[in-house]
């Protein structure tokens, strides 16, 4: 369906987003999120934003078959990308797959896509972000009050019935965030700079550094510059 999205400040594009839908099963406690695009490391650290709203991890988590999870469908050995399974072992727990068109696979999610449409989407079509946070922050809002907002036929709400019923069977968060991490090397340019090459965007270094080549360990949001062991600059990733 439609997208949300935020105008770009310094060009006045338009960046369409898409947008992660989580929900728990039992009190159906929702969470949604904006993410730039449905790759790899935007799509894991949105689910990794979405364990710590909620606080714990549960058993398993249930996903659709999209690329960027599922390597091969089936209904009853999917093989998943190996990130997911990098992030299924750090938080100790299962992965599972929808099956291929069945939406009641995975109701719980279906309902809350439906509900995010009527309840985040439709208040906030009007609105004009200018940031991925920005945005967020106002999706936030909405879901706080979703969350919030009592059953028509069931007593009490999601965020109740989660707090008293549902969150103390969620097992702990590690100690450390899982974040999808690369591994590169770029020679150190004559404007005291390194490339990484996925973004083809630079990132400065020391000038004393000029020539050499350099390893470079990136997440979705830092980029570390290392010459052998030493850290010589850390950067925000653009």
């Amino acid at each position: 369906g439609d997208k949300l999205g935020y105008v770009d400040p310094s060009s006045g594009e338009w960046i369409t987003c898409e947008v992660l839908v989580c929900a728990l099963p039992y009190s159906h406690y929702i969470y949604a999120e904006a993410l730039r695009s449905q790759k790899q490391e935007d799509f894991i650290n949105g689910l990794r934003r979405a364990l710590e709203f909620i606080g714990g991890v549960p058993q398993s988590i249930k996903c659709d078959n999209m690329r960027t999870a599922v390597v091969r469908s089936s209904r009853y050995e999917p093989r998943f990308t190996e990130a997911m399974e990098y992030l299924a072992a750090h938080y100790a727990t299962t992965i599972l797959a929808a099956r291929v068109r069945k939406p009641r696979d995975k109701g719980s999610v279906e309902k809350a896509v439906d509900l995010s449409y009527k309840h985040i989407y439709a208040p906030l079509r009007h609105q004009t972000f200018h940031s991925l946070e920005a945005l967020n922050g106002a999706i936030r809002r909405q879901i706080e009050s979703l969350n919030n907002r009592p059953f028509k036929i069931r007593e009490g709400s999601r965020r109740q019935i989660f707090m008293d019923e549902e969150r103390d069977k969620l097992k702990e968060l590690p100690s450390a965030p899982y974040q999808v991490k690369h591994v590169t090397e770029s020679k150190v340019q004559r404007n005291d700079h390194v490339i990484v090459g996925q973004d083809r965007h630079q990132y400065s270094v020391p000038y004393t550094l000029i020539g050499k080549r350099l390893k470079i360990i990136y997440t979705a949001d830092t980029v570390e510059i290392y010459d052998a062991l030493k850290r010589v600059a850390l950067h925000k990733r653009s």
